[in-house]
């Protein structure tokens, strides 16, 4: 049976498709990323997480999200208007860096189909090996043959014996 070639060849392409989406992923983060610094002002460093990066998508500048956070007195929200300014100067500057935020979370998030892909075809490849296996085992169970037989022989000049005999055949 040739099914096991499909399985690993649906596991070499779900497995090519996870390297590529997580590439396609961090590219678009550090497009993303470059885009808010020379467009928005941001500083990039190590300190701002992906709230950060999700926000200033959604504002502005800075000084627009702090006033919301104050309005909804969410003060702990606000940032730190030196660390982590930003300022686009156009809503197209904004949706095009939205634009961007947006493409590599979406194949970031749907990197988790391709993982669940990878877990399904291994338990479908199990089984299908465990199916194989049994139909095997049970061709050989019916192959597997046992004969019995006795026997009384009478010979001239012998005395009459007892022939026992058994055969096994696979």
């Amino acid at each position: 049976n040739g099914s096991g070639k499909y399985f690993t060849i649906a596991d070499g392409v779900l497995w090519g498709t996870l390297i590529g989406m997580g590439a396609y992923s961090n590219w678009q983060e550090d497009n993303y990323k470059a885009y808010a610094a020379s467009t928005g002002g941001v500083i990039n460093d190590s300190n701002k997480d992906e709230d950060f990066y999700a926000n200033i998508g959604d504002y502005t500048s800075i000084y627009s999200y702090n006033d919301q956070k104050a309005l909804e007195r969410n003060f702990n929200e606000m940032y730190d208007e030196e660390a982590y300014f930003w300022k686009w100067n156009t809503t197209d500057e904004r949706r095009t860096y939205r634009d961007m935020w947006n493409s590599s979370e979406t194949a970031n998030n749907n990197i988790r189909f391709v993982v669940g892909g990878l877990i399904l075809n291994r338990i479908v490849s199990a089984i299908n090996a465990a199916r194989l296996v049994s139909s095997y085992n049970k061709s050989l169970e019916e192959e597997v043959s046992w004969n019995f037989s006795v026997g009384f022989m009478n010979q001239p000049n012998l005395p009459t014996s007892l022939s026992l005999n058994v055969q096994k055949s696979f």
